[in-house]
């Protein structure tokens, strides 16, 4: 199985930036873990919590050639909170990010390059979210109802956490995207070990429900996209 996977079920372009664009190009996407060993293959929790994979229900994608505030992590959204398409914007999705292996304990690992049109954005927007109605067989529709399904192991015991939050993030950046030069570049930063990890430093056992709300709280948390064209792990925006 690859280290990490990211399956685009619809990839569309709508109008974006006419004035400036002379074509099409890349928007790169990559994701690595926050915590751990590049060179180990899951993450321990502690409390004889690992975690090994971990999947990404992203609805979409969104360029927008003005910004006005940045938002460095996600926070909750509503059912309703999609937003309107305007002119100006390029959108991709829905995409699962599956990740696993050393990609998951911080080695970036480029996974995706969309097509985009040509232009200077301003602000990147991102849903998290269930998708309904996907084609059976698709991996969108392997999430199910879920947006962030978890497996790992408990005291050795195979354990899944799915969750159907509803979350967004939107980023004051600059992306640059040109044919002829290299591609902007869009990280997924997965800190799996804050996941399951309470306040007072202790383990959060995934298979206790009353665990959940602290759980899902932790990933709105510590789960973000971050610009980082030249994908070394840091943030070029220095959030």
């Amino acid at each position: 199985m690859p280290a990490l996977r990211l399956t685009v079920i619809l990839a569309s372009v709508l109008a974006a930036l006419a004035c400036n664009s002379k074509g099409t190009g890349k928007l790169g996407v990559s994701a690595r873990g926050a915590a751990g060993t590049p060179t180990v293959a899951s993450v321990d929790v502690g409390g004889g919590i690992s975690v090994d994979r971990v999947r990404v229900l992203v609805q979409k994608l969104e360029l927008e050639g003005e910004a006005e505030a940045a938002v460095p992590m996600m926070t909750a959204a509503s059912h309703d909170d999609g937003g309107d398409d305007d002119e100006g914007e390029a959108e991709i999705g829905p995409l699962v990010v599956d990740v696993s292996g050393p990609a998951l304990t911080g080695k970036v690992t480029h996974v995706f390059d969309a097509d985009v049109p040509e232009g200077v954005f301003g602000e990147l927007e991102i849903r998290i979210a269930p998708v309904t109605g996907a084609m059976a067989g698709t991996p969108v529709a392997d999430m199910g109802a879920s947006s962030i399904i978890v497996e790992g192991t408990l005291a050795g015991t195979p354990f899944t956490f799915a969750t159907s939050i509803i979350a967004k993030q939107e980023l004051e950046t600059r992306l640059v995207v040109d044919h002829a030069g290299p591609s902007a570049n869009v990280t997924l930063v997965l800190e799996v070990k804050s996941w399951f990890t309470a306040a007072d430093g202790t383990p959060l056992d995934p298979t206790v429900d009353a665990n959940r709300a602290a759980i899902e709280a932790n990933m709105l948390a510590n789960l973000r996209f971050e610009r980082d064209d030249d994908e070394d792990g840091v943030d070029d925006d220095g959030h």
